[in-house]
């Protein structure tokens, strides 16, 4: 007879198997009591219970050792993985808790591949002599249960002994452990409910506190207020705003920490305004004082929300102190108005000055003889060039005084050609050419876009180390940019120079120009959301290459 169809899994009916008649049955229906017992014991913790059921299912079967196994294993059917002892009671050394082996020398392996028990009465007699699992553990008499956590397998609940059992096991006996083996089942399903609760509830206070740590970080104020006002969080910003700490602000309202009534009334008024519109509100600026008297001044954002679990009406706000921006763009605003009286002064003091003396030194020209007319034409020359320079510092102080930029089409043809005309007539001695067509289209731009193309224009013939400086203007367009070139006959400019070149004041005082045209030009250009950069042109000189998006 082998194991897999012994005599004691399927019973003896020639033997006893009811609950009366004798003392086994007794100590069953005794078993039974006290299972109950410990199993409603809230006082006692899973790992006692299971130590007292194996104390209570020892003493009715009796069998000396009694033990709750885990079992991991992928293929129950292929009988390889690994047993380990969980809960044990006996003095068996293999059947110590922590005690592991192969599955494949355990009796466990065939309990486990059925829903019913494995009952061995006699291990010899009923053909297990020789198996693995009566050569490892030396049991003659066995019987265990299946154990399933949420239907996948989790071991077996068993009791046996060294010796055969005298006789069959009862149907009281194997109830108890069917008992036995379902109520381990429960409970260790809801021993990994507790603690999955367990992990989730430290997962979620580790995450609350982790929020609260990022949201006391940061500089800026973040609160929140139900509709009756009252501080439902309040990060570290908020709370030193009022002198107090997260844990005082919150569960107080306004009225408690602000000493001005009147503010408090204006924030509330917000705050009911956000909650009854749900929609969120923006205040560009808000004064608060604070608790050492000092006023602030906050830039805030309200959103309507409702509180988890409550579904109350709330608001959640986020305020940044602006106080120092505020004392800064006052700043940059004085500095503004004294640039704007410094152009005032370049734009009609100076300009003005240097007006009168192109006019006196053209009327000097008919008074003096040809070795003198030569010097007038000098003065002449450097009172237009100090003319030139005075429109390109107004242009640049108009860039820096504007803090907003309205762009508007304009006709590239016409700035174009205002541009060139504008440039030859204070440069006689150059030579300015247009290659082709200009295109009739229009860029978004501004009223500079013209000093643009004049200061290229300007810097291609200041520049340049020939006779006739010849200056060429081009124009293409594409499917939504155009490009235009102005390429000169001069010296070039050296590869490492061709980004620096637009930087404010690169050409240097000890050239014939300031540097700041280029400058202009760039940061025009870059305004209107453009590209500006420089090549060579062949055989010799640079080609200064504009890139503007065309009006749509």
């Amino acid at each position: 007879m082998t194991s897999s169809d012994s005599e004691a899994e399927r019973g003896d009916p020639d033997e006893p198997n009811d609950f009366e008649g004798d003392q086994d049955s007794c100590d069953v229906l005794w078993a039974f009591q006290s299972i109950y017992d410990v199993t409603t014991d809230s006082t006692l913790s899973f790992e006692e219970k299971i130590d007292r059921l194996l104390t209570i299912g020892v003493d009715a079967i009796g069998l000396p050792y009694g033990f709750l196994s885990r079992i991991a294993v992928d293929d129950t059917k292929a009988e390889e993985g690994v047993q380990e002892i969980y809960r044990s009671h006996g003095d068996h050394e293999l059947l110590q808790p922590g005690e592991s082996a192969p599955l494949s020398e355990a009796y466990c392996r065939k309990t486990i591949q059925s829903d019913g028990l494995l009952a061995i009465r006699d291990a010899v007699e009923e053909g297990w002599e020789g198996d693995p699992a009566y050569e490892t553990f030396d049991l003659g008499s066995y019987i265990g249960g299946r154990v399933d956590v949420n239907d996948e397998l989790y071991g077996t609940f068993c009791f046996a002994a060294t010796e055969p059992k005298e006789r069959t096991f009862t149907d009281a006996e194997r109830t108890l452990v069917q008992i036995l083996s379902k109520w381990a089942s429960y409970e260790l399903e809801q021993e990994r409910a507790k603690r999955n609760l367990e992990t989730q509830r430290d997962e979620l206070e580790n995450a609350q506190e982790q929020l609260r740590q990022v949201i006391d970080l940061v500089p800026d104020l973040i609160f929140a207020k139900n509709r009756d006002g009252q501080y439902l969080l309040a990060n570290e910003a908020t709370a030193n705003a009022y002198g107090r700490t997260p844990e005082e602000v919150e569960g107080s309202t306004e009225a408690d920490l602000i000493p001005d009534r009147s503010q408090s009334e204006e924030f509330r008024e917000d705050d009911i305004a956000v909650i009854e519109s749900g929609e969120p509100k923006f205040i560009p600026e808000e004064e608060l004082t604070t608790a050492d008297g000092e006023t602030r001044i906050l830039e805030t954002t309200k959103i309507p929300f409702e509180v988890a679990g409550s579904g109350e009406d709330a608001v959640l706000g986020y305020a940044r102190d602006i106080t120092d921006l505020k004392e800064y763009e006052r700043e940059l605003e004085n500095q503004r108005d004294d640039l704007e009286v410094l152009s005032q002064v370049v734009r009609h003091d100076i300009r003005n000055d240097l007006q009168l003396v192109l006019a006196y030194t053209e009327m000097l020209k008919s008074s003096v003889d040809e070795e003198g007319e030569r010097y007038v034409e000098q003065v002449l020359e450097a009172a237009r060039d100090a003319v030139d320079i005075t429109t390109t510092a107004r242009e640049v102080a108009d860039i820096m005084l504007q803090s907003e930029v309205t762009k508007q089409p304009k006709q590239l043809r016409h700035e174009l050609e205002e541009a060139i005309n504008s440039v030859r007539e204070s440069n006689h001695h150059g030579l300015i050419t247009v290659d082709g067509p200009l295109p009739n289209v229009a860029v978004l731009a501004d009223d500079m876009l013209e000093s643009v193309f004049r200061n290229l224009l300007k810097n291609a013939i200041i520049h340049n180390d020939k006779e006739i400086p010849e200056v060429t203007v081009g124009a293409t367009k594409t499917e939504d940019t155009v490009v235009v070139t102005v390429a000169d006959n001069g010296p070039g400019i050296p590869d490492d120079r061709k980004e620096s070149i637009f930087e404010e004041g690169e050409m240097g005082l000890e050239s014939d120009g300031t540097g700041i045209g280029l400058y202009l030009v760039d940061k025009l250009v870059d305004r209107y959301g453009g590209t500006v950069t420089v090549e060579d042109n062949d055989p010799v000189g640079a080609v200064f290459v504009v890139e503007l998006p065309i009006a749509k």
